[in-house]
């Protein structure tokens, strides 16, 4: 550690010494280990490019505002919670997408429990999952059924590739948009993205 620190204050410039801060993380460890799974997500490069628009559905309180039949046929992808939406089952969104969410004081139990109800409610041809949170799945049998892509994360500046590490993600929503541009959707649409934390002075979602 003390190495490493000592190269990125005095010898190495900025841009040159976040990128070696990243590439020495648990980040790039888990890249190296998994490289061949990342990789295998070129499979997804352009598949929908003859596709006019997908739905990106997350869980903002506005969401259950919505009357979300007419998505019934259209390309759609959810997240995180959203298979406890009235219309989950209706709508059948073709991928779920989670973050990197799960944090040091949440059980590796409770994370299992969550996956498992996951499991039993989600009807999506693909699951996408951050590397770092395939540790939680080893134990258990756990959606296979269904297609599991792995994406890596780090402090790098974004690829824009899902088959390579590519930027961290602030919100599942951001995470989305990368997966659907690497897909080749031209025209992709948000609901349930809500941010009114600066007009209520106070974060609820």
């Amino acid at each position: 550690m003390i190495l490493k620190k000592l190269i990125k204050d005095w010898f190495l410039p900025p841009k040159v010494a976040k990128a070696f801060s990243s590439y020495m993380s648990k980040a790039f460890v888990l890249y190296i280990r998994h490289n061949n799974k990342i990789k295998s997500n070129l499979k997804y490069k352009n598949i929908h490019r003859n596709n006019k628009r997908c739905f990106i559905l997350l869980n903002g309180p506005s969401i259950n505002e919505e009357d979300l039949s007419p998505l019934k046929d259209e390309i759609c992808f959810s997240v995180s919670n959203f298979f406890h939406h009235i219309d989950y089952e209706y709508i059948k969104p073709k991928y779920h997408v989670i973050p990197r969410i799960f944090k040091d004081n949440m059980s590796i139990e409770k994370q299992k429990e969550w996956l498992l109800l996951m499991n039993q409610k989600l009807q999506c041809d693909t699951f996408f999952l951050d590397i770092a949170n395939k540790h939680v799945m080893q134990d258990i049998e756990l959606l296979q059924s269904k297609g599991v892509a792995f994406l890596s994360t780090s402090n790098l500046e974004r690829t824009f590739d899902i088959s390579k590490m590519t930027a961290s993600y602030s919100t599942v929503a951001i995470m989305c948009l990368e997966i659907a541009i690497y897909m080749g959707f031209k025209n992709i649409y948000l609901l349930g993205g809500d941010f009114n934390s600066i007009c209520t002075g106070k974060y609820e979602y």
